[in-house]
């Protein structure tokens, strides 16, 4: 029986029935594992998991787009965790300037955020994620950074898990910030301007019904700002039952600043 948050039609394939990692993560998902010399087609599977060397793909026979695979390390990202600044914006928001030290991001994703934050070396992140083909994608990614040698000391925690009973099990204030981005539904006049990866993550795990309550946590959890990142003509989150004390603008996208006192 497949986990819960496994979509409906999905498999995992591999060229040679010996592909241990393959078959193991089929067994966790509680999937079914093909062999064969060409991967399934649509009329077999709707979402397809399979591995080329040590990198874990998904693709959607529904969309017209190459398979994804989560790689901290692809040019475009390098580029921007290479020259970014303390007046990135995203980092504004959380607060480093201020003094924020510790960051739970309970809406993990494919983590990139999460990852970014880590690797400015002072700031000791937590974050999680609840889909269980996402947190593979996403745990695959972080093995083989680790395998790379390519960051000794690197201080990202990640949990397979409901971000919301994270949160409420870690006890009241325990982080510096908590950052959420809850998945909200697309609109279809701007899917055309939207990566490949957001895509097949909102059709993959829709969209966030329990965003009060993740707000409610994020809160209680949080010792001085909870920060929500918002598209940039969406309504404040639900739940909040207030305006933001502050807001942090970019081209696309805004950062609601929730302080506590």
């Amino acid at each position: 029986m497949a986990e819960p948050g496994v979509p409906a039609g999905l498999v995992v394939w591999a060229e040679d029935e010996t592909e241990s990692d393959a078959r193991k993560l089929a067994l966790r998902l509680g999937v079914p594992f093909l062999v064969g010399e060409d991967p399934p087609g649509e009329d077999r599977c709707r979402w397809l998991l399979f591995f080329e060397e040590d990198t874990l793909f998904l693709h959607n026979h529904e969309h017209d787009f190459n398979p994804i695979a989560v790689d901290y390390l692809e040019s475009d990202f390098q580029r921007r965790w290479k020259g970014i600044s303390r007046n990135d914006l995203l980092l504004k928001a959380i607060g480093v300037k201020k003094g924020v030290r510790t960051v739970c991001d309970p809406t993990c994703g494919l983590g990139y955020d999460a990852f970014l934050f880590a690797t400015l070396r002072d700031l000791e992140v937590t974050t999680c994620e609840r889909n269980p083909v996402v947190a593979e994608l996403v745990m695959n990614a972080l093995l083989r950074i680790k395998d790379m040698g390519r960051f000794e000391e690197f201080p990202l925690y990640f949990h397979f898990g409901d971000g919301i009973r994270f949160l409420e099990a870690a006890g009241e204030r325990s982080f510096d910030a908590v950052y959420i981005d809850p998945m909200y539904p697309r609109e279809d006049g701007r899917s055309a301007k939207q990566k490949k990866e957001m895509l097949l993550l909102r059709d993959l795990v829709g969209h966030d019904q329990d965003a009060p309550a993740l707000f409610a946590a994020a809160w209680r959890a949080a010792r001085r700002r909870v920060v929500v990142k918002r598209p940039d003509d969406a309504e404040p989150i639900v739940g909040a039952g207030r305006e933001p004390d502050a807001v942090i603008e970019g081209k696309t996208v805004r950062y609601d600043i929730y302080l506590r006192q």
